[in-house]
């Protein structure tokens, strides 16, 4: 019997360590899943915020290299062209009014952009980015948290929420804005949201503003009007040696003399642009609202300019 009481406290003990390591055990599982659950969340909104920096930067570029209206931006998805090997491509026409719709990648030519749910981005258009005349001065409609302007947002809809339903696809069933998009980022109005409660709202989102457009555009523009050999301020260089005097609100678009700072002197007559060009510039009206400067102009020693739009400025140096 000594011998039997003798093991009772041992038992005791070994029932007690191994109680504490089950306790360890799980506490360690729920830390790990805990973890791994925190992981995974970051690891959707990482893809979530990559995804949306690329369609921006995509958005940006393809206005950038619009042969017509730098500026322009593209239409939404071409929803009858789901299902086929030409879907993503943006509508070739939308009108000139608001427009959302999901994001036309491969016009783009960015690939099947996707959240971090594996959700296809969504894209609203403002207002007025679609015909010409397109530039700086072109109001920017799409209000965000009822403050500022943008001139288009990408949207990351996120997993469905209640009173949310995402069905099959196709081109006679295309998606729903508002199964997709939340509150009033799916009402069809400008003012658009980028919070709300976690019950009603998971959209992420990122504006493109007129500032980020332009900044962008203005070097471009500013390629248009130095030309090339013949044509632009280059073709006024290769005859006079120097750069030309700015013009007038009055003027015609011709240069006046000893005006260093005006506006752009594009029908001086040494000067041409080829029709593209001409037509990109003047059908947008940039020849009178960008600022040229030319110091020491209609001398030797002009060899330099600036080009402004807004608060971008360029340099350019013959």
């Amino acid at each position: 019997m000594a011998r039997r009481r003798s093991l009772e406290p041992n038992q005791r003990g070994l029932a007690l360590i191994m109680l504490i390591s089950i306790l360890a055990m799980g506490g360690l599982y729920f830390f790990v899943s805990q973890f791994n659950s925190v992981r995974a969340h970051q690891d959707r909104d990482l893809k979530t915020a990559q995804a949306l920096k690329m369609a921006k930067e995509a958005l940006i570029a393809w206005s950038v290299m619009s042969t017509t209206a730098p500026g322009q931006l593209p239409c939404p998805e071409d929803t009858s062209l789901i299902g086929m090997a030409t879907e993503g491509q943006a509508m070739a026409s939308c009108g000139n009014t608001l427009r959302i719709g999901r994001l036309p990648w491969k016009t783009l030519k960015v690939g099947d952009l996707r959240d971090g749910y594996g959700e296809p981005l969504w894209y609203a258009l403002s207002p007025g980015f679609r015909t010409v005349p397109i530039n700086s001065a072109t109001p920017a409609q799409l209000t965000l948290d009822g403050t500022g302007s943008a001139v288009a947002i990408v949207f990351s809809p996120g997993p469905p929420l209640a009173g949310q339903t995402r069905p099959a696809i196709s081109a006679a069933v295309p998606p729903a804005v508002a199964n997709y998009l939340d509150l009033s980022n799916g009402s069809g109005s400008t003012a658009f949201a980028s919070t709300g409660s976690p019950e009603t709202f998971n959209d992420t989102l990122l504006a493109i503003n007129s500032q980020d457009l332009f900044s962008a555009v203005t070097p471009r523009l500013a390629g248009d009007l130095r030309g090339y050999p013949g044509k632009g301020l280059q073709g006024y260089m290769d005859i006079h040696g120097y750069l030309p005097c700015a013009a007038t609100a009055a003027s015609a678009g011709l240069q006046v003399a000893l005006t260093p700072t005006g506006l752009f002197p594009y029908n001086d007559p040494d000067m041409a642009f080829d029709t593209a060009t001409n037509n990109r510039l003047a059908n947008n009206n940039w020849f009178g609202i960008l600022t040229y400067s030319a110091p020491d102009c209609g001398t030797a020693t002009a060899m330099s300019a600036t080009i402004t739009i807004g608060s971008k400025i360029v340099s350019l140096r013959f």
